[in-house]
Parts: structure tokens; C-alpha cells; sequence
């Protein structure tokens, strides 16, 4: 075996219908341990199945083992995955195997392909990039991701892009908000400086307003001294305004550092908010980098995708232009055709409920009886009434109208007539005035559960008078039943009609006389008793004796009864074990219980003489079965099962088993460590060809 193929793995979607899936890897025949099938769940992870069943000769798996395809977008990927040891111990001067060397070799290349595909697998520096300078010590935190540091030297932790992207958006949220509350901030400061403005012009039209005052009431106060209060009343209200004034300008003042203060502040805040939407947008950016990425690798990496043609060719595609595994016609020949089905139970049909329904509705036919015995329960519609009056319909029966007449009418005239079934046999009760039928041709005949056992008849040949009298003909002038009160001719022929020439009396004695007997009567018994010294009747003693055995196989009984009878071979009890030292051939047996006697060999090689056995493995096994294949004769079948108990994995050998067959694949038939049940079934056809078919399970 050589190793030419860089392939360690095969990945496949599923289409709803396939459920075959070759892999195109190497892989040593004697390891199907090897082969790993993962199942991508939604999530991303890979789930590890055995749900499949694997067939090395022909280099694929069959999934599921049963069960439904797989379904159509999931993914399943098909790998080789060694165990990273090393097996072979080679000693000096030792033997030198030169398969098992090539095979040691083989599975180093498959390590080191396994291992390169895992690197391949993870993030890799460019070749430019310094090995010695860069620290590529990843650091660990739970929660976090990382990334190359500014310098470009080592690995430092960041938060990570999926749980800082929600939180970006909220700050940039915020950040847009405050962006908003700070331009409404400026516009208010500004609205404010505005108001300051105002209130400066106010002030200074207050103070000039005050001048005027005053100098209108120092002219007032020259022209007329008696203005000369009412002018310093004018001066102190100038002095007022001006101070007023003053206080307004003051105020004007700080209104203007403050609106100035809210726009520095505003300004900040839309700073801020700017940094921190532009940081949101990188995170943004970042985590769809990422996702693309993502993306790109969950598409073109070594994605096979099936595609089956309609002459039942399977055949792939890939994305990433790698070699296609070879195409595979999955139609198998046409079939022989198969044996005639068992005829299947006969089907019944009958009416049940018919019911009218509404006119102009749609005639319904439900089944409500089984597939094999229906029921049918019609709905028909009523008809639609006739144009011009509708249709006149009789209530009683005529000879002369031509109108339809009611149902109800029909079958109340057709209850009041008899009711004869096919046998001429009245089904319900009839009354009749009258009863005529043709001379020496017909009669009226009574029957017990079916026409042909008659029971009882009348005819014009043998009856007339009064149907009370032919009924009375059955018992006597009493009543009595004259069959079970009266002894017929046949009994009465084989009585006692004298004894000694003396006839019985009224009772049915006879007297007589013994001779010697001095002139007494003789008692007969009637009934057998094992006291009396009295004759019997001879027709007890028949009654007695009916139903007792008289014989067997021409052997009569003994003076206690019994029987001794000799069987060829011994007897067979039925209530008792036998041994049965030669064949029994039995066409039809039930048993509540089977039993076999089962022996432990130890060893490495056996030829087993019984169904069942339990081996005790220390090695490498062989099973001959030409015992029990000798043991067969033509059209004779035979099933051996076994047990294999070990303390290691063994190969299994089955010798002298002609045609051999397997349930599953050849490999199964292994016996390992955990156990194996190994069920064996042998036919021979017309022919005496011996065809074994091999069953092996695994045990666990």
C-alpha cells in the first residue's frame, strides 16, 4: 500500500435523497476504526455518529444505517483520524516483516497528513513575518478575543467583536442622542447670548432715558422752584433706572459666559459623540470582516456537493477546484421478479345507512366499515320539485293512478304481505285465511338451522283433519311425549315377554318357582351393587360395561383391569423426561420452552458438535463447521450459536462452511475485547450445496 493522495478528509451536503458517500482517502483495510463520520450541527460544532454502516471493499459509507436521507443543506464531513502512536517494536537480529514495515510508514504519512490538515485548519503568519521578533504566546481570558498589537510584536487581548458590537451601537446611540441634546444646548446658549444682547439695549436705553430725566428736571428745577420736589423725586428715579440698568447690563453679562459655557460644553459632547460613533463604526466594521470571512471559509473549503442523474450516475462538484471523487452508478439491475403474494382475506360489501339530503346538494358515499369488510353510507339529495305546481305524489296505493306514491305507503303495503327468502322460508310472522297448494306436488316442510335438515313436514298424501290434532300426535291423551314415556318396538323386542312359560304382570313381575327353593320369588336387580347377592338385570350389566376397554392392541385386561403393552424402543411418558437416543422426525411442534446444552472450549480452534457454544479466546480463532455441515442432508437447514468471550481483539476464521454470506460486512465478523454473538445459518439446497450465512454482533 502507498499513500499518493494528499486527502484526509470528505465533505459533503446532503440533497433529501442520498445516502451514500464514498471516500476518496486512503486508508488501511485492516483499520475500518479509522473512518470518523461528524454530523455540522447549526451551531457550527461537529457531531460524531455511528449511524452508519461502512463498507471498506467498496469505499464508502451508507447514512443513516436506516431512517431518512440526509437532509438537504446539512452537512456531513467523512475522516481519517489515526491514533498518534507508534505500534511496531522491532528487536535486532528479530524477524522483518516487510508489509508491516510499509504499513508502519504508510500510517506515519497518514499522521502527518492528519496533522497538516488540522494546521491548515488554523491562522497561520505570513512567511515575512519575523518568527524570533514576534511573541506568539497567545494570552487567555474568558470573554475576550485578541489581536496583533500596534507594534506588531505579540498577541494582546481586545474585547470581543460579538459582544462589543451591541455595545458600540448603544454608545453610538447615546452619542447620537447627546450629539442632539448638545445642538439643542447651543441653540438655547445661543437664544441666551441673544437675550443678553437685549438686555445690554435695554439697559442702555434705561440709563439714557435716565439722563434725560435728569437733565429735564435740573432744567424744570431752574425754571420753577416749585418743581424743585417733584425734580428730586426725578433725579432719585434716574438714579434707580441707572442702577437698574447697571444690574441688567451685569446680568446680560453673565447670561453671555454662560450661553458661552453651554456651547464649549455642546461642543465637548459632539465631540465625544463623534469619537465614539467612529469607534462603534470600527467594531461594525470588524465584526463584518469576520462574518465575511466566515462565510468565504464555511463555502470553499473542500465542499462536495452531490448531484444524482437520472440514469443513476452519482456524481460531485466543489468550489475549491479540488480533484472530484470518481463518479458511481448507484442504480442497481433490475430485479427478478418476486414470488406471487399469499392471496389476501376476501373482502366484503354491504349497505348501510342511505339518507336523503338537501335538494341540489352532492351525492356523498362514506365507508364506514374497515378496507376489507366496507360499509357504504349513501347520502343522496332530493329531487328539485317539478315546474308548475311540482309533481303530485299518491298516499295510498292505487291500480289506476300513474303518480309517484311515498315510500312509506310501498312498505306498509309490503309488511302486510309474507316475506320469503330464496329457500321459500317465511322470514317474519304471516297470517293467512287461506293456504292452497297442488295435490301430491307441494308441502309445507319445517327445518332446524338450515333447509337441508328437515324436521318435519305435511302433504296432501298423508294428512288431514285439524292442525291441533297433528300436534297433539306427538304425546298421548295425558300429555305425556309418546317418544320418552314409551318403549319402541326395537325395546320391546328385546324384553322378557315370559319366564318358565309365565307371563309378567301388570307390573312387569314374573313369579316362579325354584326348585328347591320352597316356592320363594327371585329378586332381580336393577343397578349394580357390590353387596347384594341378587340376579341383575342384563340391561344394567351392558350399561355398565359400555364405554369400558375390552382390549388393547388384542390384549385384554387382567383380573385388576390393566394392560401391560410393550412399546419397540421403550416407552414415552408424557409426563415424564425421555431420552431420545435416535432421530424424531415431527411435522408440527409447540414448544413453551427450549434448552440447550452448551459447553466452555478454551483454546484457539474448535469444531463444534452442538447448536450452541461458549468459547474462551487466548488468540487468533478458527471455527470448523464440518460437523455440523456433515450432520445435514439435502433441503435440511441448521442454526449454531456462539458466544466469544476474550481478553483482546482476535481475528475469526470459519472453515468448511461452503457458500459463505454475511448480514452487514466481512470485517464485522472480528472478535474483540467487549465480546462477540456469532449467529450461523446453514441450509442445503436439493443439491446438498452447502450456503452458511454469517451474523455477527459486537458486543459493548
Amino acid at each position: 500500500m502507498t499513500v499518493q493522495k494528499d486527502v484526509t478528509k470528505n465533505i459533503y451536503v446532503g440533497n433529501g435523497s442520498t445516502r451514500t458517500f464514498p471516500f476518496t482517502f486512503e486508508c488501511p483495510a485492516e483499520h475500518p476504526e479509522y473512518i470518523k463520520v461528524y454530523l455540522m450541527q447549526d451551531d457550527g460544532t461537529a457531531l460524531a455518529t455511528s449511524d452508519y454502516q461502512l463498507d471498506m471493499d467498496a469505499r464508502h459509507i451508507t447514512y443513516p444505517s436506516i431512517g431518512t436521507a440526509l437532509p438537504e443543506g446539512k452537512k456531513l464531513v467523512i475522516m481519517r483520524e489515526l491514533p498518534l502512536q507508534q505500534m511496531m517494536n522491532l528487536v535486532n537480529n528479530g524477524p522483518y516483516f516487510a508489509e508491516d514495515v510499509e504499513l508502519a510508514f504508510d500510517e506515519n504519512v497518514m499522521a502527518m497528513q492528519q496533522i497538516a490538515e488540522k494546521l491548515n485548519r488554523s491562522i497561520i503568519m505570513s512567511v515575512d513575518i519575523d518568527g524570533d521578533a514576534f511573541v506568539n504566546e497567545v494570552p487567555f481570558e474568558a470573554g475576550k478575543s485578541f489581536r496583533i498589537a500596534d507594534d506588531g510584536k505579540s498577541i494582546v487581548l481586545t474585547e470581543d467583536p460579538a459582544r462589543v458590537l451591541p455595545l458600540a451601537q448603544e454608545a453610538y446611540a447615546q452619542a447620537q442622542a447627546q450629539a442632539q441634546s448638545a445642538s439643542a444646548s447651543a441653540a438655547a446658549a445661543a437664544q441666551s447670548e441673544d437675550s443678553a444682547f437685549e438686555s445690554a439695549g435695554v439697559a442702555g436705553n434705561s440709563a439714557q432715558y435716565a439722563s434725560a430725566s435728569a437733565a429735564s428736571a435740573a432744567e424744570n428745577a431752574r425754571l420753577a422752584e416749585g418743581y424743585k420736589t417733584a425734580a428730586e423725586t426725578a433725579k432719585s428715579n434716574a438714579s434707580l433706572y441707572a442702577a437698574n440698568a447697571k444690574t441688567s447690563a451685569d446680568n446680560a453679562g453673565a447670561s453671555k459666559e454662560a450661553a458661552q459655557s453651554a456651547a464649549t460644553t455642546a461642543s465637548n459632547f459632539a465631540s465625544d459623540a463623534r469619537n465614539s460613533a467612529s469607534e462603534a463604526k470600527t467594531y461594525r466594521d470588524n465584526a463584518k470582516t469576520y462574518m465575511d470571512n466566515a462565510k468565504n471559509y464555511s463555502e470553499n473549503v473542500n465542499v462536495f456537493t452531490p448531484s444524482v442523474s437520472s440514469a443513476g450516475v452519482l456524481s460531485w462538484t466543489n468550489k475549491a477546484g479540488l480533484a472530484n471523487p470518481p463518479s458511481v452508478n448507484i442504480k442497481g439491475d433490475k430485479g427478478d421478479t418476486g414470488a406471487r403474494g399469499a392471496a389476501g382475506a376476501a373482502a366484503t360489501i354491504r349497505i348501510g345507512t342511505v339518507t336523503t339530503g338537501a335538494a341540489g346538494s352532492n351525492a356523498s358515499v362514506t365507508n364506514s366499515g374497515t378496507t376489507n369488510n366496507a360499509v357504504f353510507d349513501f347520502v343522496l339529495p332530493r329531487g328539485e320539485d317539478g315546474v308548475g305546481g311540482g309533481v303530485t305524489v299518491d298516499d295510498t296505493l292505487s291500480d289506476t293512478s300513474t303518480n309517484p306514491v311515498q315510500n312509506k305507503v310501498v312498505k306498509a303495503a309490503l309488511d302486510n304481505r309474507a316475506v320469503l327468502d330464496e329457500h321459500n322460508t317465511f322470514t317474519s310472522p304471516n297470517n293467512f285465511d287461506d293456504i292452497y297448494m297442488a295435490d301430491g306436488k307441494s308441502s309445507l316442510k319445517w327445518y332446524s338451522g338450515s333447509p337441508n335438515f328437515v324436521v318435519a313436514s305435511i302433504n296432501s298424501k298423508r294428512y288431514t283433519g285439524e292442525a291441533y290434532t297433528a300436534q297433539k300426535a306427538t304425546k298421548d291423551g295425558d300429555g305425556n311425549v309418546i317418544t320418552s314415556t314409551y318403549a319402541t318396538k326395537t325395546e320391546l323386542n328385546s324384553c322378557v315377554k315370559s319366564v318358565n312359560n309365565v307371563t309378567p304382570d301388570s307390573n312387569g313381575n314374573v313369579s316362579i318357582t325354584v326348585s328347591g327353593g320352597g316356592g320363594s320369588n327371585v329378586i332381580v336387580d336393577t343397578t349394580l351393587s357390590a353387596t347384594s347377592t341378587n340376579a341383575i338385570a342384563n340391561k344394567a350389566v351392558y350399561n355398565a360395561l359400555s364405554g369400558v376397554v375390552k382390549s388393547v392392541n388384542g390384549t385384554k385386561p387382567d383380573a385388576s383391569g390393566n394392560v401391560t403393552i410393550a412399546v419397540s424402543g421403550g416407552g414415552v411418558s408424557t409426563s415424564e423426561s425421555n431420552t431420545w437416543s435416535a432421530q424424531q422426525n415431527f411435522h408440527d411442534l409447540m414448544l413453551n420452552r427450549e434448552k440447550y446444552t452448551t459447553y466452555v472450549i478454551n483454546g484457539t480452534s474448535y469444531t463444534p458438535i452442538t447448536s450452541t457454544v461458549i468459547y474462551a479466546v487466548t488468540g487468533a480463532f478458527t471455527l470448523n463447521l464440518a460437523t455440523l455441515a456433515g450432520a445435514l442432508s439435502a433441503s435440511q437447514s441448521s442454526v449454531f450459536t456462539a458466544y466469544f468471550a476474550a481478553n483482546a481483539d482476535y481475528s475469526l476464521t470459519i472453515s468448511n462452511a461452503g457458500n459463505l454470506k454475511y448480514v452487514g460486512s466481512a470485517s464485522d465478523v472480528a472478535i474483540t475485547s467487549a465480546g462477540l454473538l456469532l449467529n450461523i445459518w446453514m441450509s442445503k439446497d436439493g443439491g446438498g450445496t452447502l450456503t452458511s450465512i454469517v451474523q455477527a454482533s459486537k458486543l459493548s
